[in-house]
C-alpha cells in the first residue's frame, strides 16, 4: 500500500468507528469502548468467562463511508474478488467452500482489530495482507490410547503435549468454542499432537457457484518439516497414528482436530475462532505408555508409509482391521476383523481356496525355515477356521487350539492379533509386499509344507 492508500484507511476506518451501531442478537446495546474491552479480553484470555463473551453485530450508519472502505479493498486485493467475495487462506483451512466469504466480513474483521487495538494496528494488519505470501497456523489433534508423561517432539513443527488434570494449565491449546457436551474435564490426562504448517497463498479467488476443490486446487498446505511436500491433516494424523499403534502394539486414534488461529489476525475472516472436526470419541478404556524411543520408532514407520504410497495403499485395510480387532467388544467381532486383515494381507489375486492360499503364504512370509513354516502353516489354518466360525455362527467356543494346545479363546485371539502384527511390520521394514507369485511356485511345486 503507498502512504496515501494507507492515509485514506486510516480517516475511513476512523470515521466508521464514529458511526458504528452495535447490539448484541438479543437486542442489548453495546458502546465503542465496552466492546473493545470485550474483544481485548476475548484476544487474550482463554479463561472460561472469555470463552463465553456474547457475540455482538455491528453496521455503519453511513452507506458512503462502507463504500468507500469497500472500494479501497477492492483496488488493493481486485486480483482475489469475485462477485463480492474472497477467500482467505484460513477460512479455507478451517473448512470454508471455494466460494470464499463476502467482503463486509473481511471489512467488520478490520473494524474489529481497530475497534479494540487502534485505527494504527488495523492498517497495519491491512497493509500485510497486501505483502504476506503466507500464513503461520497450528494443527492440533487430539490422540485417544495415548500416554505421555512430557511433552516430546516428534519432528521440527510437531510435538506431543500432555493434558495435565487441571485443563486450564493448557488452556490455550484447547478449542476457543467449547464443542457441544464436552466439558474442560473431558481432556484431562489426554494427549495432543500440535503440527505447526504454513499456507500460500494468503487468498484466492472465489470459485463461483462453490464447487468441492481439493486443497491443492486452491492452497499449498505445508509442515515446517523438509519431509512434508504437502501436508494433508488427517492423513498425515491418521497416518501417524497407525504407526505408533502398530510401535506399541496398543490401538490409538484421532478423535478430534482444530486449528489454533489468533482471533485478532485480519486474515480470520468468516470463521471467528474455528472449530473442532469430530472423528469418533471414547473408543478406548486404556493409555498406552508411550516414551521417546516409541516416537522414533512410529516416525520412522510414518516415514515409510508416506513415502511408499503403493505399500501404505495395500496395507491401508490391514492395518485398519488390525486396529479394529483391538478395540472391537466381542470374541467373533476381532476375529472377523483379524479375518479381513489377514486376507488383505495374503490372498489377493489368488485362485486357490482362501484357507490354504492364506495359511499356506503367511507361513512363508514369518517363517525362517520348514519346521517354522510347518508350525505356522498349522497356526493360520485355525486363525481363519476361527474366523469362519465367528462369520458363519456369531460367537466362539470358550476354547479355541493353537497349534497343539487348547487355550482360551481371548488368549487365542491375542496370539493371532500377534501374527497379524508381526506381517504388518515385516512388509513396512521390507518397503515392499511380499512376492505372492514366488510363494506359490513353491507351494504348486510341492513344497507348501
Amino acid at each position: 500500500m503507498t502512504e496515501e492508500k494507507k492515509q485514506e484507511l486510516r480517516q475511513l476506518l476512523e470515521e466508521a468507528i464514529e458511526n458504528v451501531e452495535i447490539e448484541s442478537r438479543d437486542g442489548q446495546a453495546l458502546s465503542i469502548a465496552e466492546y473493545g474491552e470485550q474483544l481485548r479480553e476475548r484476544w487474550a484470555s482463554y479463561s472460561a468467562e472469555s470463552k463465553s463473551v456474547k457475540d455482538f453485530t455491528f453496521s455503519i450508519t453511513i452507506d458512503d463511508t462502507t463504500l468507500k472502505l469497500h472500494a479501497l479493498i477492492k483496488s488493493e486485493l481486485g486480483q482475489f474478488i469475485n462477485e463480492d467475495r474472497i477467500v482467505t487462506a484460513i477460512f479455507y483451512a478451517i473448512g470454508g467452500s471455494s466460494e470464499g466469504v463476502r467482503l463486509n466480513s473481511f471489512l467488520i474483521q478490520l473494524l474489529k482489530i481497530a475497534i479494540a487495538q487502534g485505527t494504527e494496528k488495523a492498517v497495519l494488519a491491512f497493509d500485510r495482507c497486501t505483502k504476506d505470501t503466507h500464513v503461520s497456523m497450528q494443527c492440533v489433534a487430539l490422540i485417544e490410547g495415548i500416554k505421555i508423561e512430557e511433552a516430546v517432539q516428534v519432528f521440527e513443527g510437531g510435538r506431543l503435549v500432555p493434558i495435565s488434570d487441571t485443563p486450564s494449565v493448557n488452556s490455550s491449546l484447547l478449542p476457543r468454542i467449547p464443542p457441544p457436551g464436552i466439558s474442560e474435564d473431558f481432556y484431562h490426562s489426554q494427549t495432543l499432537f500440535i503440527v505447526d504448517y504454513t499456507i500460500s497463498p494468503l487468498f484466492h479467488k472465489p470459485v463461483l457457484p462453490p464447487v468441492f476443490l481439493s486443497e491443492k486446487e486452491l492452497f499449498r498446505f505445508e509442515g515446517n518439516n523438509s519431509g512434508f511436500s504437502y501436508f494433508h491433516r488427517t492423513d498425515f494424523f491418521k497416518t501417524f497414528c497407525d504407526a505408533l499403534s502398530l510401535v506399541c502394539n496398543s490401538p490409538m486414534q484421532i478423535s478430534m482436530e482444530w486449528e489454533l488461529v489468533p482471533e485478532d489476525t485480519a486474515f480470520n475472516v468468516g470463521n471467528g475462532p474455528g472449530y473442532v472436526r469430530y472423528h469418533r470419541l471414547g473408543l478406548f478404556g486404556k493409555f498406552a505408555e508411550v516414551g521417546k524411543s516409541d516416537i522414533e520408532k512410529a516416525t520412522c514407520l510414518y516415514d515409510i508409509l508416506n513415502k511408499n504410497s503403493d505399500v501404505s495403499d495395500k496395507l491401508r485395510i490391514p492395518i485398519n482391521r488390525w486396529i479394529r480387532s483391538k478395540i472391537s467388544t466381542t470374541p467373533a467381532d476381532k476375529m472377523i476383523d483379524l479375518g479381513i486383515a489377514l486376507e488383505a494381507l495374503y490372498t489377493l489375486k489368488s485362485e486357490r481356496g482362501i484357507t490354504a492360499t492364506l495359511s499356506a503364504r503367511a507361513a512363508w512370509h514369518l517363517g525362517k525355515d520348514k519346521e517354522r513354516r510347518k508350525e505356522l502353516l498349522t497356526k493360520f489354518r485355525q486363525i481363519y477356521n476361527c474366523r469362519s466360525n465367528a462369520v458363519h455362527r456369531g460367537e466362539l467356543a470358550e476354547t479355541v487350539t493353537f497349534g497343539t494346545k487348547p487355550i482360551p479363546v481371548l488368549d487365542f485371539i491375542k496370539n493371532a492379533q500377534k501374527l497379524c502384527r508381526e506381517s504388518i511390520l515385516k512388509v513396512l521394514n521390507a518397503k515392499e509386499f511380499p512376492n505372492r507369485d514366488y510363494w506359490d511356485s513353491l507351494i504348486v511345486g510341492g513344497e507348501e509344507d
